[in-house]
């Protein structure tokens, strides 16, 4: 547990019969950071999650059970399944912010399944016929969708969802998995899953402006971290996260290679800062300022750990773990990363026994007692205070 501590002194005049008061606190953080607090069972191959801010929902995609599970992240609890054609092996998802509709790529087949989570109904977008899409993410600069994936050419499918109508093909790589933005330079980040190329796309003009070439396939994973510039790539065949600095599209030299096992899914929490990493059986924790590990989170033993998704309404991580052979069933874990209140206590010295005194907080909040503490329980912020 990366434990958290502030130390301060108040110092205030409180008038009763004349005595000087002096006030002092100290806080300390509730409960432990980086601990699983619930497991909960969906379908087959849990592949994607993408989170609806609109209702707060976290939507998973079961590929061997053709239909996608609904988590309530309030309640932590599953909602409902939503069936998916017969014939569907959803992969990635993603959610459209401009209509609310839902996106998910069908691996087995040439199209995008598009969810209305009003209405749990479904429809369909057919893509490119040799095209098998692994991936789909909603570019909210310019309204489009980017779909990543197999085909005999090599590219990424560009859709805009206004019109349905596809706007552009993208040649790059022949197995493309899952892909970053980064919304700063407009910028689109994509590892090939065989020849061990990152591609580099530009989604104002729709073409490939640069290509990494590591000589080692099995890029997988990839996502942007806003606070220090960085994409981050996972690579489970050789246990390596590449770090890429967006600013200079260069490699940024601070490979991580610490505590990783077959790494897979990749997620910012902006709490923190950190990057959370899924593996087999743990997720890695990485301070993102120095890259260095800082945690790891035992998770389901004998698990796959897949995905990751952050919630930013419970501030929890959500990661896809797959077990059993041949992917018999598959959990979520959900990861309680950081302390959400802090106690603080108040105590003064030099008031008569039994006198009622009291701590207002500018967010409206008064708290009162007699002893010679009083104890609250605060979320992390900063507040002003009087004491009378």
């Amino acid at each position: 547990m990366k434990g958290r501590k502030f130390i301060g002194i108040l110092l205030a005049f409180l008038m009763f019969a004349s005595i000087f008061t002096i006030v002092s606190f100290s806080g300390s953080a509730l409960g432990e950071e980086n601990t699983v607090i619930a497991t909960l069972e969906v379908g087959k191959n849990a592949l994607g999650m993408a989170y609806d801010p609109q209702n707060g929902y976290i939507y998973v995609t079961n590929a061997n059970s053709n239909n996608i599970t609904v988590i309530d992240g309030a309640t932590n609890s599953i909602i409902t399944n939503i069936a998916l054609p017969s014939d569907s092996y959803p992969m990635g998802i993603t959610y459209n912010s401009q209509n609310g509709y839902l996106y998910v790529a069908d691996g087995s087949n040439s199209r995008l399944i598009v969810i209305n989570p009003l209405t749990n109904s479904i429809t369909t977008v057919t893509l490119p016929s040799d095209f098998h899409p692994d991936d789909v993410l909603y570019d909210p600069d310019n309204g489009y969708l980017y779909s990543s994936g197999m085909a005999s050419a090599g590219e990424i499918v560009v859709f805009n969802p206004s019109t349905n109508q596809i706007v552009a093909n993208i040649t790059a790589g022949s197995n493309l998995f899952r892909m970053a933005y980064d919304p700063d330079n407009k910028y689109l980040y994509v590892g090939d899953d065989s020849n061990g190329n990152i591609f580099v796309i530009n989604t104002q003009t729709n073409t490939l402006v640069k290509t990494f070439n590591v000589n080692n396939g099995g890029n997988d994973f990839a996502v942007y971290d806003p606070y220090n510039k960085y994409v981050y790539v996972s690579n489970y065949g050789n246990n390596i996260i590449y770090v890429i600095n967006t600013t200079t599209n260069t490699f940024a030299g601070k490979n991580i290679t610490s505590g990783l096992n077959t790494p897979e899914g990749l997620v910012i929490n902006p709490i923190n800062q950190y990057l959370y990493i899924a593996n087999w059986d743990n997720i890695t924790v990485i301070n993102s300022s120095t890259n260095t590990q800082v945690a790891s989170i035992s998770t389901i033993p004998g698990g796959n750990g897949y995905c990751l998704l952050y919630d930013p309404a419970n501030k929890y991580i959500y990661e896809t773990e797959t077990m059993g052979s041949p992917l018999a069933f598959s959990s979520i874990e959900v990861i309680k990363t950081v302390d959400l209140k802090f106690t603080v206590t108040f105590t003064e010295t030099g008031l008569p026994s039994g006198t009622l005194w009291y701590v207002n907080l500018s967010n409206g909040q008064s708290f009162s007692g007699t002893n010679a503490t009083i104890t609250l329980s605060e979320p992390n912020g900063t507040y002003n205070y009087t004491i009378n």
